[in-house]
């Protein structure tokens, strides 16, 4: 990904990618040697993240941890995220994300932006996955979905088989998924035109990944 945005593939590239994805990868519950061949030999963590990590797994007074702690609960090979924007005039200015839901021990999350300006301007549809080694492929089949505010409006359904690995990048979708212009016409249905919310759906199947255990 890094490579893709013209950047040094540096621990504090990596780290700036990643954003608010980082925390919710479950570092605390991997085994050591998982933990040390991964992100710390990477220098993905912090020094202090990793002292704090260790002190989580083996101290009887275990500290507050910026990463989720929870164990998985399933391996499901199927999910649906479901994502509500409450103005897409409002989203339009700046990029945003669902909560994540994970499949395949992946966590995934729609992303949505505005792609282009103008009468070029449209909606850039995406899923965004996060994996808790440095190193991991997965097969996976998704599905974009527009669900219209209109019940007489057919929905819009796009997808695609990809493969993804997080040494290549960790985003698939559509720069221009809908134009701004179809999307904010109240005579097309997409958008609420009460409060311009809009509803998105993402359908995620995924093959078993390489390189988690």
């Amino acid at each position: 990904m890094c490579i893709r945005k013209n950047m040094s593939a540096s621990s504090a590239n990596r780290r700036e990618m990643l954003g608010q994805e980082l925390f919710l990868i479950r570092f605390p519950i991997l085994t050591d040697n998982l933990l040390l061949d991964g992100p710390v030999k990477s220098g993905l963590l912090l020094q202090s993240e990793v002292l704090d990590i260790y002190h989580y797994k083996y101290a009887t007074i275990k500290p507050q941890l910026p990463f989720r702690t929870e164990p998985r609960q399933n391996i499901r090979t199927k999910g649906t995220i479901n994502f509500t924007i409450p103005d897409v005039r409002e989203l339009l200015k700046a990029s945003t994300f669902s909560d994540p839901v994970a499949v395949r021990k992946l966590l995934w999350c729609i992303q949505v932006q505005k792609e282009a300006e103008g009468k070029l301007a449209a909606l850039g549809f995406y899923v965004r996955c996060s994996g808790s080694s440095a190193s991991w492929m997965c097969q996976t089949t998704t599905e974009l979905r527009l669900l219209p505010w209109k019940t007489e409006t057919v929905p819009i359904k796009r997808g695609s088989w990809i493969q993804v690995s997080r040494r290549d990048h960790c985003s698939w979708g559509y720069e221009k998924y809908i134009s701004v212009e179809d999307l904010l016409d109240p005579a097309k249905g997409y958008a609420n035109p009460s409060d311009f919310s809009l509803r998105l759906q993402a359908q995620v199947t995924a093959e078993l990944p390489a390189g988690i255990e």
